[in-house]
């Protein structure tokens, strides 16, 4: 049995993706099958508090270990491993999201614009930085990013999660005030503004703001 844990440490499952895929809910558990190699093997996957998986025998209904003993050599064992992770890799890709950001705040803006605005975040450079694209033309509106605190001027060296949004160029001065609105961060401070997602500034006013700078992004 494989546990699948550290595959899945800075992602998480959506249930809806689990069932579309073919997961079945079996005693609290999501639980996927596949039939390989002519139905020979039957691969497991299991996702509840963990993520595990095994190969099944079907001619004797017992795991079949050797997929998981590294020295277990040979093109028919080889073709099953081949297989089996070809499934895990479909799955994670499928079935999970990036959970990078853990502020209470971050996961508030990620569901506000799934359900507002029917995006996701995209990972392009790395699993830090994320942007999150107009769906009228494919231009940023925001842009998260995991930052040491101290790059904003503040003498405290923690990372930080942070969001660069538009601003209206000839408002940004007044709205700057470097505690909790900053001039954007790694973009150009004449059009974007740093927030950092603390809870310092209120949840309402950050949505607000998030609004502007996808109304700015249209043009």
């Amino acid at each position: 049995m494989r546990n699948l844990n550290k595959m899945i440490s800075s992602k998480k499952a959506v249930d809806e993706l689990l069932i579309n895929y073919g997961f079945k809910i079996k005693e609290d558990k999501y639980v996927y099958e596949k039939d390989i190699l002519n139905s020979m093997f039957k691969i497991v996957v299991i996702y509840d508090n963990n993520f595990i998986s095994k190969v099944i025998d079907n001619s004797t209904k017992e795991e079949y270990i050797l997929v998981d003993i590294e020295g277990a050599v040979g093109d028919f064992v080889g073709s099953i491993k081949q297989e089996y992770d070809k499934v895990i890799d479909d799955i994670i890709c499928k079935c999970f999201i990036n959970d990078i950001y853990k502020s209470k705040q971050a996961k508030l803006i990620i569901n506000y614009i799934r359900k507002k605005y029917q995006r996701e975040l995209e990972f392009l450079w790395n699993d830090k930085n994320a942007i999150v694209r107009n769906t009228n033309n494919n231009k940023w509106f925001i842009l998260f990013m995991i930052i040491s605190k101290n790059k904003l001027g503040d003498f405290e060296d923690k990372n930080v999660e942070i969001i660069n949004l538009k601003y209206p160029t000839d408002r940004i001065d007044n709205l700057i005030d470097n505690k909790y609105i900053f001039k954007g961060f790694h973009m150009n401070k004449k059009h974007w503004i740093t927030i950092v997602l603390d809870e310092k500034l209120e949840t309402a006013e950050l949505l607000k703001l998030i609004d502007i700078s996808y109304i700015l992004s249209n043009d």
